[in-house]
Order: C-alpha cells, then structure tokens, then sequence
C-alpha cells in the first residue's frame, strides 16, 4: 500500500522560527566517543521537548545537531513564545558546555509535523545567518527584525538584544551587517555565562575555533558594562 503526502494550504502560513546549530559536534563525532555525543544531543532534545511542551501551539524538530521551533503565526503573542523558548534554550546549552549559534526570522513556513515536511523562507532565512556567523552566537535576522517592527515591538527596544556588527565567516554581500545579537545570561549583574565561555575557551587548542569564544565574551562584556553600569 503506497502512502501519498498531500499538500495542506492550512499548513503553511507566515511564522515565527527559531533555528539552532550545535558546533563540536564533528570533534565528538572524531574523538570515537558515542557516549559522549549521545549525551550531549540527548540532554538538548530532553531540554526543547520541555521547553517547547511547556507552551501551546509550539512545534519543533531536529535532526542530529540542527534544530528548529516555530510557532502557528507571526503574532506578537507568538513572539513571545519564541523569544522566551531560544533565549532559555540558548542560555541551557552554553550553562551545559555546549557551543551554540542561531538565529530567528518571520516569514512563510510549511510544516507538516505528522510527516516531518518542513521548508519556507523561515527556513532558509534561519539556516543562513544561523550558520553564516563565526561566534558563539544568537541573532534575529532581517525578517524577524522587520516584522517585530510592524507590530510596534521595535528590536532596538528589546531588553535582551542589542544591535551590534556580526561577525561572518566569510566575506559576503547578502547579509546584513548590523543586526540584533542576544545578551545572553544579561537578565542578572554578573552574567555567569561569561565565565562559562571563557572555561569552554580554556579547553580549545585551534586559535581560530578560540577567536569565536573571544568575539561572544567581548560583546557580552562590553554590553554588560553599558547596561548594568559596571566599571570594572
């Protein structure tokens, strides 16, 4: 009995989407240690399904390290999920030693959950600057940034991100510099997610995978010191 997937009109709509790449993961997959990458995919799979449980109407997806949650709209309510869900999940990963980049965008997306068909401009949008930033980093990209300002709910006013020059691994002309980036761990004076970078640094021997924590802990410092006023 063959088994047809039809198109549903109802599942595609504009939404809310926040992808995530785990890095580190090829040196796991290198060093032969199963148990070690089994743990470090198994506890953030355990960690999104509780997150994203945790609201209505939220759905997500992984496949190894490349994860993805999204909402059923484009509403203000809806980006208050996603905002909270990344930037909780974001913050859990790197408190757990495990390096993270991502990014948010807002544009049409199909998902079709019961048959793991997933694709749309969202997508493709989250993918690309998730993967294109060569830092331990969380963004909201063009569509998110333009879409938080149709509804009055302006990034440059968002507590949680500041605007700041991204840094790409490579030279380009398709994405935009200057974006939102996530203070990640900046809801609280002495961020502790500082320290846990610069203790996941201490264990790297590459200078060019070094450099990545290096440009993560100053835009977290210099940040933390503009908003919390800290001279240090």
């Amino acid at each position: 009995m063959s088994i047809r997937i039809q198109y549903d009109p109802d599942f595609a709509c504009k939404r809310w989407i926040g992808y995530f790449d785990l890095l580190g993961m090829k040196q796991l997959y290198k060093s032969g240690d199963p148990i070690s990458i089994f743990l470090a995919l198994s506890k953030s799979i355990e960690e999104l399904q509780k997150r994203a449980t945790a609201w209505e109407d939220v759905g997500y997806a992984w496949f190894s390290d490349t994860i993805i949650i999204y909402t059923k709209d484009d509403s203000a309510c809806s980006f208050t999920v996603i905002d909270n869900i990344t930037r909780w999940y974001f913050y859990f990963l790197i408190s757990g030693g495990v390096p993270v980049r991502g990014a948010v965008a807002c544009d049409k997306f199909y998902s079709d959950k019961k048959n793991s068909l997933f694709f749309g401009e969202a997508l493709i949008e989250a993918y690309e600057y998730g993967e294109a930033q060569d830092w331990i980093g969380f963004l909201l990209c063009p569509s998110a940034v333009k879409q938080l300002e149709e509804l009055d709910l302006h990034a440059e006013k968002r507590l949680n991100y500041v605007y700041t020059d991204i840094p790409y691994k490579i030279e380009h002309d398709k994405f935009l510099d200057h974006l939102p980036a996530c203070l990640v761990g900046n809801w609280v004076s002495e961020n502790p997610i500082i320290e846990k970078l610069k203790d996941m640094k201490s264990r790297i021997e590459k200078e060019e995978i070094k450099n990545k924590y290096d440009r993560t802990i100053k835009f977290l410092e210099t940040n933390r010191r503009k908003n919390f006023n800290i001279d240090r």
